[in-house]
């Protein structure tokens, strides 16, 4: 992902008024931890010093690929809405990649796929960890 203003704020909270930690400057590249809402979590390095943050999607310009999630569980269900007692619509298997589409608290909206008809739906943060 690459920040597209200069001076772009990294804040400790996903709010625009949470505290600034750092600036970024134009055309900085950083990585994504996750997406919440409209917000990032991103990590970097600067002068040798890792920091992580959270900035806004309207200063960065996310590259061609979406954040993805793998399966850590085996028959992880993926639920009609982000609720434990939710419908369950399909069950993958472990070390499943899938495309995240948004996060809602604890849970991943996430497409799948089956029989070559791609739908959505939701996945607990516990049975995936994001792919790097």
């Amino acid at each position: 992902m690459k920040v597209i203003v200069d001076n772009a704020p990294i804040k400790t909270i996903p709010e625009i008024d949470g505290k600034t930690t750092a600036r970024v400057p134009l055309a900085t590249v950083l990585d994504i931890e996750e997406k919440l809402g409209e917000w990032f979590k991103v990590y970097m390095e600067i002068e040798g010093v890792q920091i992580s943050g959270f900035i806004h999607e309207m200063l960065v310009e996310v590259e061609s690929e979406r954040i993805k999630v793998c399966v850590i569980v085996d028959n992880a269900p993926i639920k009609t809405t982000p609720e434990i007692d939710g419908t369950t619509i399909a069950m993958v298997p472990l070390n499943a990649v899938l495309e995240v589409k948004s996060r809602q608290e604890e849970w991943y909206e996430v497409y799948w796929e089956k029989d070559r008809i791609r739908s959505t739906g939701f996945i607990h943060e516990m049975l995936v960890e994001v792919v790097r």
